[in-house]
């Protein structure tokens, strides 16, 4: 974390990247591991022949059509994510703008939603933080279990776990600042401004 007068800047580090990477690939696993066992809890699991197909042919039509939706549903989920992000910040009295990046050491790609020169507290910025998280992780983890075409979810929805990792760390990172810290969140990274 550099200093700059009251303001501390955190950026990832390459060392910080790479843990990021690795807890997002950990939690993708978990994820998918955790959906297909409610997916396949709730279900049978067993696909009828549809329409007078042979049984592989089923299998073969579901698996393409089960591709198409987990792609369309990834990137729905991906907007929604982010605009979840930007409504907690104009609740908050910021003004959210939306871009995608990658870091200096291009290992991690992402978008992003933040509200330039905007200072939140901690408490604001855990809630803009967590909220796609709060919001959409059970929803998902009810879709999966009980809603329409629920298998076909299990990886999107242990996609948008993974890619909350981020947002879970940040938060406990502001978190841990002093009282009265407040916190201007980066396309990159977040500042620390101290308590007057």
């Amino acid at each position: 974390m550099s200093e700059n007068g009251d303001v501390r800047v955190w950026e990832p580090d390459a060392r910080t990247e790479q843990g990021l990477v690795v807890a997002s690939l950990v939690v993708l696993f978990v994820g998918v591991v955790l959906h297909t066992v409610l997916w396949a809890v709730s279900r049978d699991a067993d696909v009828p022949a549809a329409l007078g197909l042979t049984a592989a042919l089923a299998h073969l039509v579901q698996l393409v059509v089960g591709v198409l939706v987990a792609v369309l549903v990834g990137i729905v989920l991906v907007v929604v994510h982010e605009l979840l992000h930007g409504l907690v910040i104009v609740l908050v009295g910021g003004r959210p703008t939306f871009g995608a990046g990658r870091s200096e050491s291009g290992a991690v790609a992402f978008f992003y939603t933040t509200a330039p020169g905007h200072l939140f507290t901690r408490e604001q910025y855990a809630l803009v933080a967590l909220a796609p998280l709060v919001v959409l992780g059970p929803l998902l983890l009810w879709w999966v279990w009980a809603g329409p075409w629920g298998g076909w979810v299990v990886l999107p929805a242990a996609v948008h776990l993974a890619g909350c990792v981020g947002d879970v760390g940040l938060t406990m990172l502001a978190l841990r600042q002093p009282r009265g810290t407040l916190v201007e969140d980066r396309k990159i990274g977040v500042a620390f401004h101290d308590p007057a």
